[in-house]
């Protein structure tokens, strides 16, 4: 290149000339290889996992396989706490209740009868009460809701202690069946078991709820509660279904037989027995046991015993050896029967629950 011309125009062009060079430098030398580098990386797996040191973890079975416990409608927890953490934080969480619906604790026992939570049991209530320690020479009480469907042997008029006669919308299939059904287990069990002793049930009834091991001074204001409850929950306006018979051992020489409502009818029952134990709560009165410690909701059909019944028999009265027998006696009625206790619709019941009239002791 000649400077002659002029030393500006010669400094002009040596400008250029660089800038020209320093592009080529920049094009050839950095960006192609980078370029090519990049493509690379984007068609070949092993060079990103290579170069990407932060590939996504892989996950077996491409998915999260938790290991805590699940806690449903309250906060869920994990798996390695702070234990007083916890235990201060869980302190006021709900109860508990699963779908609305009763989730027995018991064991289930196929293909014999079941067993209360509690050993020895009556009456919804255990015979002993934890309340009761400290306080020996005090009497404890048991009381109980239900809803009576009136007395069987007097179906015709009913003469229950309040409901004056009248059906209170309990069918008269529901009737036929639970006659007919305590006849044929109370005979077939006096005939295959000759020491056995039945006791037919009274009045027929559903219980919402079993207080226990209630001290004199409260069992006043337990029935208060009741009647109160039952007025601010006015009218009571559902549907009920039973779908099978259950023999239940509920101490050591004597069987209870139920026949327990359908899934639908607990789900309602529970809804209105878990409002009925907060307000005990609330008013300061304790659920000795609570519902899912018990029986499933249901209508008492007849109790079988052996010994006098109160429960404290002999080892001779014991009722275990029998319990396949009166299972094998109470199935096929349950087969039978299926869910036409009430006959083919369900069960109408739109009248007030009654407490009982007086407080029973424990015994």
């Amino acid at each position: 290149m000649s400077c002659r011309t002029s030393l500006s125009v010669c400094l002009f062009r040596i400008r250029l000339l660089v800038m020209s060079n320093r592009r080529r430098i920049l094009i050839g030398g950095i960006l192609l290889p980078l370029l090519l580098f990049l493509y690379l990386v984007r068609k070949n797996d092993s060079i990103r996992t290579t170069f990407f040191k932060t590939a996504p973890i892989e996950w077996k079975d491409e998915r999260w396989m938790p290991r805590n416990q699940a806690y449903p409608q309250t906060c869920q927890q994990t798996v390695r706490k702070n234990d007083s953490i916890r235990t201060t934080f869980f302190k006021t969480a709900p109860i508990e209740w699963k779908d609305e619906r009763w989730m027995p604790r018991n064991q289930a026992y196929p293909q014999t009868c079941q067993q209360t939570a509690i050993l020895p049991f009556r009456v919804g209530c255990p015979m002993q009460c934890q309340r009761a320690r400290g306080h020996t020479k005090e009497t404890m009480y048991r009381m109980s809701m239900d809803w009576s469907f009136g007395q069987p042997k007097h179906f015709d008029h009913l003469p229950t202690y309040y409901n004056k006669g009248k059906n209170y919308e309990c069918p008269q299939t529901l009737i036929d069946n639970f006659i007919n059904a305590s006849d044929t287990i109370a005979a077939q069990a006096s005939a295959r078991i000759p020491t056995i002793r039945v006791k037919r049930q009274q009045r027929l009834h559903m219980s919402l709820m079993y207080m226990c091991c209630l001290f004199q001074n409260e069992t006043d204001h337990a029935r208060e509660i009741y009647y109160d409850w039952v007025v601010e929950n006015r009218p009571f306006d559902f549907t009920a279904r039973f779908n099978k018979l259950e023999c239940w051992k509920e101490r050591t020489n004597s069987v209870t037989n139920i026949i327990v409502a359908d899934e639908t009818t607990q789900v309602t029952m529970m809804g209105l027995y878990r409002n009925l134990h907060e307000r005990f709560e609330r008013e300061g009165i304790p659920v000795e046991v609570p519902r899912t410690d018990q029986m499933p909701f249901h209508i008492t059909l007849l109790g079988l015993h052996l010994g006098d019944g109160s429960g404290n028999g002999t080892p001779e009265d014991d009722i275990d050896p029998y319990l396949g027998d009166i299972y094998s006696i109470v199935a096929p009625v349950s087969s039978r029967m299926g869910d036409q206790w009430a006959g083919p619709g369900r069960m109408h019941i739109t009248h007030d629950p009654r407490p009982a009239s007086k407080a029973a002791a424990h015994a």
